[in-house]
């Protein structure tokens, strides 16, 4: 007897092979070449996913600088996060504006230190410097060093009230500034 039946899938596709060779190795070319893209742009990407978590590490450490540097690397494969980038660009303008601040006061204090350093350690003495410190003061008011000087020199002359004044003007200009709260601390247990 004959055993008749339809071909197979196996035996239609090698067919299919054989008769379609051109396109069959066109589809293969173009299949491998979108995969190999695809897994490049994977690659690309994180890569820069990597950069960005970094620069994210560096941000945390107040390392702007290099964290702005790896987030414009990133930036041209992926879309960086927005927050982290203008938090970097802000703080490295107020780098800039706090570096160009010193350079002024420098320049103002400069002389006033020299004189400072210069008056006896007297009350008269100590009178003296305040003044100096506030014609200073009146051309520099950011300056949180010049007023711990003041806070100072008030409390050498027992105005405990002005030296307060003075310390709370130091701490508010640099929070993190520890021994302007210590003596503000001082001086309210003696009153």
């Amino acid at each position: 007897p004959i055993h008749a039946r339809p071909p197979s899938v196996t035996y239609k596709f090698k067919k299919l092979l054989v008769r379609k060779t051109g396109l069959v190795t066109t589809v293969g070319i173009l299949f491998t070449t979108a995969v190999f893209i695809a897994s490049y742009w994977g690659w690309l990407r994180s890569e820069a996913k990597s950069w960005e978590r970094e620069a994210r590490g560096f941000a945390q450490q107040e390392r702007y600088e290099e964290a702005k540097k790896l987030l414009d690397q990133a930036k041209v494969r992926i879309s960086v996060d927005s927050n982290l980038y203008r938090l970097c660009e802000v703080k490295l303008e107020e780098r800039r504006n706090r570096a160009e601040a010193k350079q002024r006061e420098d320049e103002i204090w400069g002389p006033i230190r020299t004189h400072l350093e210069q008056l006896p350690a007297t009350p008269e003495g100590w009178r003296r410097a305040l003044a100096l410190l506030e014609t200073g003061l009146s051309d520099v008011a950011g300056s949180w060093d010049s007023w711990m000087k003041v806070g100072e020199y008030h409390e050498k002359l027992f105005q405990n009230e002005q030296a307060l004044e003075a310390y709370r003007r130091a701490w508010e200009i640099n929070p993190r500034l520890s021994v302007a709260r210590y003596r503000r601390g001082k001086i309210l247990m003696t009153l």
